[in-house]
């Protein structure tokens, strides 16, 4: 078995923003550039949620370059998180800050997981896959005293490919590690 979640399970009022305040956040962050605003308009005019969000990243992925659309995923991520927040530069404390397990706010949905993993459902499903950036899945299995792994995915294991330890395979990318 394989489970497929998204950003629907780690939503919530305290939670990772999801596609419209990211894309909030986009606007805020390029609010003085006229070029990138009317194009950003353009998007929200023609597109639905998912791919206004895909194309305003991609947008300002091109204005900005991948470590300042990295830095922004980390801050919109870092929304989730109560304890003391890390410079989004900074890998070693963007870590601690993941181990911090209870300074994370998860939703019902992440934490059922979590406890449904911890009855040993991880020996049915070891992979867990999502298309999600932040570690509130990660976090949720250490509570319940499962050990995972987060993985990005590349696109280089087989079908035939059973994990050691539950695996979390982020479909686009991982929130504390460089596209």
């Amino acid at each position: 078995f394989i489970f497929l979640v998204g950003a629907p399970l780690v939503a919530g009022e305290k939670g990772v923003p999801g596609v419209a305040e990211v894309v909030r956040v986009v606007r805020e962050a390029m609010a003085s550039d006229t070029g990138a605003m009317s194009q950003l308009d353009e998007f929200a005019a023609e597109c639905d949620s998912g791919e206004e969000y895909q194309r305003a990243l991609s947008l300002y992925t091109a204005h900005r370059g991948q470590p300042a659309c990295n830095a922004l995923i980390r801050r919109v991520v870092l929304k989730a998180y109560h304890g003391l927040p890390p410079d989004p530069r900074d890998e070693s404390g963007l870590k601690q800050a993941e181990e911090d397990l209870a300074g994370w706010n998860l939703s019902p949905g992440v934490r059922a997981l979590g406890e449904l993993y911890g009855r040993r459902l991880s020996r049915l499903a070891p992979v867990i896959l999502t298309t999600n950036f932040d570690p509130l899945i990660e976090v949720s299995l250490r509570l319940s005293g499962v050990h995972c792994r987060p993985e990005p995915y590349t696109g280089t294991r087989g079908a035939d490919w059973i994990p050691e330890e539950p695996t979390i395979i982020h479909l686009h990318g991982f929130w504390r590690r460089a596209d």
